[in-house]
């Protein structure tokens, strides 16, 4: 396993200032920036993954240049299935096939989805 520190950091903090997201009176930034240097690769995707079942604040990634390959890619794909606040992932650059990448564009612009992630869902 070889993740960079800073996006190790980076995450664990994010993550840590998620759970404050219902008792804080001001919204918190509800987008994770990973840069080129971080090289995330899969392993780190299947960690943000994982992280990504349980999210609840945490509507846009962006992974472009990370070294995420189709493993990581994915494990993300199968978080989303999971995870209904999710709007973007951008994973450009990154050795992901069209097909795969598509799948997860599909999942995101599900009308269901997009509803839900913008409080347009019925919740009765």
């Amino acid at each position: 396993l070889s993740l960079s520190l800073s996006f190790v950091f980076s995450l664990c903090l994010f993550l840590s200032f998620q759970s404050l997201a219902y008792k804080h009176p001001h919204p918190l930034p509800a987008s994770f920036n990973s840069y080129n240097e971080d090289h995330v690769g899969d392993d780190g995707a299947v960690i943000l993954a994982d992280a990504l079942k349980v999210n609840a604040a945490l509507q846009i990634i962006r992974l472009q240049q990370s070294d995420i390959g189709e493993a990581g890619a994915q494990a993300l794909l199968e978080a989303l299935e999971m995870n209904m606040t999710l709007t973007t992932i951008n994973l450009e650059y990154c050795e992901v096939s069209y097909g795969l990448q598509n799948k997860i564009d599909s999942l995101l612009t599900d009308p269901i989805r997009v509803a839900w992630a913008s409080g347009e869902a019925d919740t009765k």
